[in-house]
């Protein structure tokens, strides 16, 4: 049988950092740089990680992080919050979940993570307003050497990773691609901070990796925590066609790359 020790040895760090959180070092922002960014809560509040709004009734995350334990969460009881700044406090926008539409590859919290991906469907679409936007689409096949941004709330002290952040924290990354990246799973993407000062955790999962300027993947926070080896993403492009169609906003069969 084939064994991918690249696969093998991300899924091992993942058991046994659960749970940490945090863009490492991370800078203070305002949702308004970020409308894009939505969390993820289990009702009445906890923060669960983060996720991108695709469509105005489509919120993109990672699936492990609506599939815990080897259990789908109940859609009845999360909450998708927009444009607020904090994790603690009173949600400025938020609509509840009608379902949650997983890869059709995606399998358990054991999925590598060129498939880890979940839909959330929406009751109600978010209203258009200046905090909340759709994240910018633009599907070019990534680059290595790209200047990139991480975003998502959590600890910003490597020493003290369990420690969330309750305020927005960004940081900066350069990108790999496959071929790059030294893990060498097909169709996953990595950025990499050389000055090592940034890098996220556990509570970074499902938000953003932007490109110059546009949506290019998911950070896959399920791996060696708060340091600073190259970080995996969750390839967008690679995914694109999924993508589309599940949120029906362009549908086209889920097929081939």
């Amino acid at each position: 049988m084939f064994v991918n020790w690249g696969v093998l040895l991300l899924l091992l760090e993942c058991l046994s950092n659960y749970p940490t959180a945090g863009i490492i070092n991370g800078v203070n922002t305002q949702i308004k740089h970020f409308p894009y960014l939505m969390q993820i809560r289990r009702k009445p509040s906890t923060f669960l990680c983060a996720g991108v709004l695709y469509a105005r009734h489509a919120v993109l995350t990672v699936a492990h992080c609506v599939y815990r334990y080897s259990n789908e969460l109940n859609p009845d009881d999360l909450l998708v919050v927009g444009g607020t700044q904090t994790t603690n406090g009173v949600p400025r926008y938020k609509e509840e979940v009608a379902a949650v539409r997983y890869h059709m590859n995606f399998a358990s919290r054991f999925t590598t993570p060129q498939w880890d991906l979940a839909m959330i469907r929406l009751k109600h679409p978010f209203p258009p307003t200046h905090d909340i936007k759709n994240v910018p689409i633009h599907w070019v096949l990534p680059v290595s050497r790209v200047f990139c941004l991480i975003a998502g709330w959590g600890s910003k002290n490597a020493t003290h990773p369990h420690v969330k952040q309750v305020k927005l924290n960004y940081g900066f990354l350069t990108s790999l691609n496959a071929v790059s990246c030294p893990y060498k799973i097909k169709d996953i993407l990595c950025g990499v901070d050389k000055e090592k000062k940034y890098a996220s955790c556990w509570g970074d999962d499902g938000g953003p990796f932007m490109c110059e300027g546009k949506f290019t993947g998911l950070i896959w926070a399920c791996h060696r925590a708060c340091d600073h080896t190259p970080e995996t993403i969750v390839n967008a492009y690679s995914n694109r066609r999924w993508i589309e169609w599940i949120a029906h906003v362009n549908p086209i069969p889920p097929q081939g790359p």
